[in-house]
């Protein structure tokens, strides 16, 4: 794609964020009494992976959708892959109940600073600080960090995490302005070789891959309502990604809008808009440049009884413009207790050397990158009865361009990348959960995935089911007891000759606990994988069994 191309894109950009910013009468000293309001966008979830002893969000009643008249885009769960790395399950915090004068009748007191600290089996340190300048309705400043690691059994199964970050957001009367800029350095080791082989010799310089990303973001939104109507929010994000090992480089920009203002009593029109150009530098290959656009012009009618969307998907990728209509309808049947939902949509999905080494850290040094396409056709049911929420849904994506891992024929530690033309996902999913005041919260989330392939035999490391089941119970006042069962199969992984070899399923039960000591410290202990599976979410990369981590958590 040449320069123009992209600049084109860019002054488009530009153009939208000075329209949704801009005063149409030209008055900028608008009288608008600042005021507190709660956005609530409507719950429309993907099951995520595991997340150890974390619970989802409680779904919305359709009074607090029709009151809060959602505006941007779709509640989304970020995707996670199991990976080698033991991520300690870690405690939800109860929710902060505050008055009217914005205390919180004095039950517990705010804290600026936060420090968990702790020490496990597989030679496991914990750290995690986080520091803030408090409660304001002018700003709000801080900084974070943390840092994991362990060490396996085998050799090279060892990993790190280090993330440290600091942020800030300034409140307007009539907008906030916000950003911040993070550091990640993640390492790894490709042990997945035979190691009772005593002829394969490596060194920690054979098999390290260091990636890091130094992340910049600001965001831009309105707080109350604007002289126009409109509600409007722009992020602007810069990724510089790195393979230290292999002087790989990526170079991400992303650029994403989102806009939506009355017309009269019952429409509205709006659109979003979403760029990603990244570039590629490495030793193979000199300045890969890609780029994608998504645009969604919408209008969207709202009634007592529903609300449904209508539109179209524009997208370009690189010489590629396709077009596609979107829609997306929900009826509330029942008011609290059933809303009927479902979709139609399309766009592009950036696939770059930092998303596919974030999936998959024990891939090849270099691949080709091709991005994807994906169609999304689903229909459900959500709502709550008394105490029970949830959320029953049916869906079918049609993905060109799917990336999978395959191993590699020569190497057999590392992974190579394949584009299935066409992967064809048939996905039933049920999430139920069910809370007893503060005393007792449990949920459970199950998913079955059916795969057509045009290309490929089986759907490389694709689960066909995933089933989570997670209890939060309070005995008594100052413990809290958790625990989490996850379980994936069906997963297949390729051999040297071509064939298919089934992975050991993963069964992950894992315990939680706190204990608060005093007002401002509490004392920790988790049991991961309590059964002690050693399953393979990548062929020939075992997991770690057992752990135990146990530590404490100051806040003042």
């Amino acid at each position: 794609m040449n320069h123009k191309t992209i600049l084109f894109f860019l002054l488009i950009f530009c153009q939208v964020g000075l329209l949704v910013a801009q005063n149409p009468d030209g008055d900028n000293d608008l009288d608008i009494d600042p005021e507190e309001i709660d956005i609530v966008k409507p719950f429309e979830p993907t099951l995520a992976d595991a997340v150890k002893v974390e619970f989802s969000p409680d779904l919305p009643t359709p009074e607090e959708i029709k009151q809060n008249q959602p505006v941007f885009g779709n509640y989304q769960v970020p995707n996670r892959f199991l990976t080698i790395a033991y991520q300690p399950p870690t405690l939800k915090p109860l929710a902060y109940q505050s008055d009217k004068n914005g205390k919180n009748d004095g039950e517990e007191d705010l804290y600026n600073a936060w420090i968990r600290a702790g020490f496990g089996t597989q030679s496991t340190p914990v750290l995690d600080i986080a520091l803030s300048s408090g409660k304001s309705d002018k700003y709000v400043i801080g900084a974070n960090g943390s840092y994991i690691s362990s060490k396996g059994k085998l050799d090279f199964q060892d990993y790190s995490r280090t993330k440290v970050g600091v942020y800030g957001k300034v409140f307007t009367d009539e907008a906030f302005f916000g950003g911040n800029i993070d550091f990640n350095r993640n390492l790894f080791y490709h042990y997945g070789y035979d190691q009772t082989d005593s002829t394969i010799v490596f060194t920690e310089e054979d098999v390290k891959q260091q990636f890091n990303k130094i992340s910049v973001r600001g965001e831009m939104g309105n707080t109350t309502e604007t002289r126009s109507e409109m509600d409007y929010h722009a992020e602007v994000a810069y990724h510089n990604y790195q393979n230290k090992n292999f002087e790989a480089t990526e170079n991400n920009f992303i650029m994403k809008g989102e806009a939506e203002r009355p017309m009269n009593d019952d429409w509205l029109m709006g659109g979003e808009a979403f760029l990603h150009f990244n570039n590629v530098t490495d030793t193979d290959t000199s300045n890969v440049g890609n780029v994608i656009v998504n645009l969604r012009p919408k209008f969207t009618y709202v009634t007592d009884f529903g609300r449904f969307s209508a539109g179209a998907n524009l997208g370009f990728d690189d010489n590629d413009l396709s077009s596609f209509p979107y829609l997306n309808l929900e009826a509330y049947l029942v008011p609290d207790k059933l809303t009927v939902y479902g979709g139609w949509q399309k766009q592009f999905v950036k696939n770059s050397y930092m998303s596919i080494t974030e999936d998959n850290p024990f891939v090849m040094p270099f691949f080709s990158l091709q991005n994807s396409q994906k169609e999304d056709r689903y229909i459900g049911a959500k709502g709550s009865v008394n105490s029970v929420s949830y959320n029953l849904r049916v869906g079918q994506e049609l993905t060109s361009k799917q990336p999978l891992y395959v191993n590699d024929s020569i190497d057999g530690k590392t992974f190579q990348v394949i584009y299935e033309t066409e992967l064809k996902t048939f996905n039933p999913q049920v999430e139920i959960a069910y809370q007893l005041g503060e005393t007792l919260l449990t949920s459970l989330g199950f998913n079955v995935y059916s795969y057509t392939l045009q290309d490929e035999a089986e759907a490389w490391h694709l689960p066909s089911a995933r089933i989570n089941l997670k209890a939060e119970v309070k005995p008594i006042e100052n413990l809290s007891l958790m625990g989490e069962l996850f379980i994936i199969n069906g997963m297949k992984g390729r051999l040297a000759d071509g064939t298919a070899q089934d992975l050991k399923n993963y069964t992950d039960l894992n315990f939680a606990a706190k204990y608060q000591l005093f007002d401002n410290l509490s004392v920790f202990a988790n049991v991961n994988n309590a059964l002690g599976i050693k399953a393979e979410r990548y062929l020939n990369y075992p997991t770690y069994g057992l752990n135990v981590l146990g530590g404490a958590i100051l806040k003042f």
